[in-house]
């Protein structure tokens, strides 16, 4: 989950050059919000601009934070458990390793789903909100139940390779990668156009 983000964060850092300095490509902020680390005292002035009692607060609250809440609330009816490290992997890890007792046990497992449920759009909305770049077409690759993937592509200026946010597809520039990636956006807009043909 965090990986996809990840490469889609960018540094800020300019290199120093003698001359003009090209400006850098500014970071995603939603997505430096969605990767931050776990810091508990964050929801509350989270849950404030959610009700709108406090303008200064915007954007996501932190995957890390909002998975750090539910391990938190899980271990006060879970005697037996020790709080894992608040890192996304070991937090994830224990609440799989405790998901039948809590689902058992806990009263509240429902709003748990729709936080679940709630990080994921999050996260599935910054991949799809895309990084820096132009849009070059629609991924042509073909998935497991034969479907095409469709996700947007964007080639960033600063980078030899384009991939896809859904299914890790990536065309090297160097190696004749986007040239095929355009043949293959060609071909399945000629084999739609055929199978709409012949729908009609």
């Amino acid at each position: 989950m965090v990986a996809s983000l990840s490469a889609m964060r960018g540094s800020g850092r300019a290199e120093r050059v003698t001359g003009t300095p090209e400006p850098t490509i500014p970071p995603r902020v939603d997505v430096i919000d969605l990767t931050g680390h776990a810091r508990l005292g964050s929801r509350g002035p989270y849950v404030r601009a959610f009700l709108g009692l406090d303008d200064d607060q915007a954007g996501p609250l932190a995957v890390a934070t909002r998975l750090d809440v539910q391990v938190h609330d899980w271990i006060t009816y879970l005697p037996h458990a020790r709080l894992p490290h608040a890192t996304i992997t070991a937090m994830v890890t224990w609440l799989l390793v405790w998901l039948d007792t809590a689902c058992d046990d806990h009263p509240g497992i429902d709003e748990f789903a729709a936080d679940l449920l709630g990080i994921v759009r999050d996260v599935h909305a910054a991949q799809r909100t895309g990084g820096p770049g132009e849009k070059v077409g629609r991924c042509p690759t073909v998935l497991r139940d034969e479907s095409t993937c469709a996700t947007t592509l964007r080639a960033d200026p600063y980078l030899n390779r384009i991939a896809c946010p859904r299914c890790s597809t990536t065309w090297n520039r160097e190696t004749g990668g986007w040239q095929r990636l355009r043949a293959r956006q060609d071909d399945t807009r000629t084999e739609q156009g055929k199978a709409e043909r012949e729908v009609a």
